[in-house]
Parts: C-alpha cells; sequence; structure tokens
C-alpha cells in the first residue's frame, strides 16, 4: 500500500501546477493578498501536514479522496475574487464547476467537491464543540485547512484586511476578530486532539493572532484612535492600510517597505515575522 506522502505527490503532480495557474488567473486584476492564491497555496500546506499527522495515527485516506481535497482547497476562496461577503462559498462553487466540466475526473465524486466548497464557511462551532469524536470528512478536512491560515501572524494580517475591507471601524475589529478567533480555535481543538504535540503548535500560532487583537485593544484604551499613529498594532494597522490598500502593495513588498519606514519596534518586530511567515 502506497504511503500518504506518495499519495499526495501523485495528486500534486496530476492537478498542482493546474490549479496554482487557474487561481492566479482568477485573482487578476483584484488586489486582495489576504484571500488569493498564496492563501490558496498555504491552505493546502496545511492540509497536507494535517493529512501525515492523520497517518501517523493510521487515520489514512486514498488517493481520490486526497485528489478532492486538493481541488477543493484550491478553490474555496475564489469567490471572493467577485464578493467579500461570507457567501462567496456559491461563488466559487460556480468557478470550480467551470473549470471541472472539461476535465477528465475518473471515478471522482464532483457533488461532494462542489459542496465542500459552497459550504467551508459555513461552520457551525457550536455543533462542533458538543461532545463526540470528530470525523474528519472532505468538508472537515477543508475547514480546518482553512481556518490553519487564520493563526499567526499571517492570520493578524489576513484578519484586519478582511474585516476592514468590509468596512468594519479599527476601533471594533478586535472584539468581532477575537470573538471569530475563539470560536475557530476551539473547533480546531476538537479534531486536532489526536495529536497534542501537533495540537501545541497550533495552540501557539493561535496566542500570536489572540495577543496582536488583544495588544490593540490595550492600545485603543491607552491613547485613543489615531489614524497618524505608526506605533504598536496600531501603527501596523496603519501600515496595512496605507501601503496595501492605498499603494496596493503585495505582502513582500509591504513587509519591505514597513522595515524601511518604520523605527518602532512592535511595528518592525510584527513586518520581520510577518516576511518570515510567506
Amino acid at each position: 500500500m502506497q504511503t500518504t506522502e506518495r499519495l499526495i505527490k501523485n495528486v500534486e503532480a496530476k492537478w498542482l501546477e493546474q490549479l496554482q495557474d487557474q487561481c492566479r488567473k482568477v485573482f487578476l486584476g483584484v488586489h486582495l493578498p489576504s484571500h488569493d492564491e498564496t492563501h490558496h497555496a498555504r491552505v493546502w500546506q496545511h492540509a497536507k501536514t494535517l493529512l501525515l499527522e492523520l497517518a501517523k495515527k493510521k487515520i489514512l485516506f486514498n488517493e481520490v479522496e486526497i485528489e478532492k481535497l486538493l481541488i477543493s482547497v484550491f478553490f474555496h476562496d475564489t469567490g471572493m475574487s467577485e464578493t467579500l461577503q461570507k457567501d462567496h462559498g456559491k461563488i466559487s462553487r460556480r468557478i470550480a464547476k467551470d473549470f471541472l466540466k472539461d476535465k477528465s475526473l475518473h471515478g471522482i465524486e464532483l457533488e461532494d467537491i462542489f459542496e465542500a466548497i459552497e459550504h467551508h464557511d459555513k461552520k457551525d462551532y457550536s455543533v462542533a464543540n458538543m461532545a463526540g469524536k470528530p470525523e474528519f470528512t472532505l468538508q472537515s478536512l477543508l475547514n480546518i485547512s482553512d481556518d490553519l491560515d487564520a493563526l499567526g501572524i499571517i492570520g493578524s494580517y489576513r484578519y484586519s484586511e478582511i474585516y476592514l475591507l468590509r468596512h468594519i471601524a479599527v476601533k471594533d475589529i478586535s472584539d468581532a476578530i477575537l470573538e471569530n478567533l475563539q470560536g475557530r480555535f476551539q473547533h480546531m481543538k476538537n479534531y486536532l486532539a489526536f495529536s497534542p504535540h501537533y495540537l501545541k503548535s497550533q495552540n501557539q500560532r493561535y496566542m500570536i493572532t489572540r495577543d496582536f487583537f488583544k495588544d490593540l485593544n490595550f492600545q485603543f484604551k491607552q491613547t485613543g484612535l489615531d489614524p497618524a499613529d505608526y506605533t504598536g498594532p496600531l501603527g501596523v494597522i496603519n501600515f496595512f492600510k496605507e501601503l496595501i490598500f492605498r499603494q496596493k502593495l503585495h505582502l513582500p513588498e509591504t513587509c519591505k517597505n514597513a522595515l524601511l519606514i518604520s523605527s518602532d519596534f512592535y511595528v518592525t518586530h510584527f513586518f520581520e515575522r510577518l516576511e518570515k511567515e510567506i
């Protein structure tokens, strides 16, 4: 029997290049670094790591199941090229369906892929947190892999960008994000409990994201909201607004420019870590 690592390589050899190209084409002319093809590529890396961790516990998936996951990953947020709303999964489904209609997929149930894509952002955390052993399905594997990209320094950036683009006021984003983040991580904990070591590493990434928005709240209480303040977490947010929103830079250029301009330790430490993560 082939190993999970070998099955992943087989699937990537068949699909990865064309899926990356298609995802890149979908986002041409759309400046959304938090959810573009780079996000989809990171989600696939999280998915691969999750599959390999599960394999250590003898929780195995066949090649068709891995193939369906790879395809689902690279289309799940493509709908955000057209809308920033939470129902973007419906558009992602349509984009995936258009792409796959002329492809040869022997033995693959396409409806499973389309359903996973459409519902990837509809996570009922209250149900997921109920007692019971979580089941690793195409849907849950996609959802967890997607959630993992909301953690760490990259998660702090991604949350900030999308909440600001959804016109949530800077002074309100921390509370809104912290509530969502906590729900996401509690959901993940149920699924990742099979591997205490892996869960611990993700818990550390969760705390990085959580602490950034707690720091932002604390800064507001101490100094208020100052759009000219380029220090601390508010300075990070203002660099996002200036470099990503106004100047339309991508993440690598944003990090380089922020590090050249800022002399604030919090800001430079943030962008140094962000540069490493991307």
